[in-house]
């Protein structure tokens, strides 16, 4: 994880948890997690009654 960016620092506040989440999905797919990608992309939706 240190090699993609991530710091273990006690002290240290959590900075963009979110790009680090995608750093680390990023890595560990493969598949680079680009903007366009996420702007062509398809996304199937579903609702669930109560």
């Amino acid at each position: 994880m240190r090699a993609i960016g991530f710091r273990f620092i006690e002290d240290e506040g959590e900075e963009n948890p979110i790009a680090k989440a995608f750093a680390l999905a990023e890595h560990i797919t493969g598949v680079p997690l680009t903007e366009g990608r996420f702007e062509k992309a398809v996304y199937l939706l579903g609702a669930v009654p109560n």
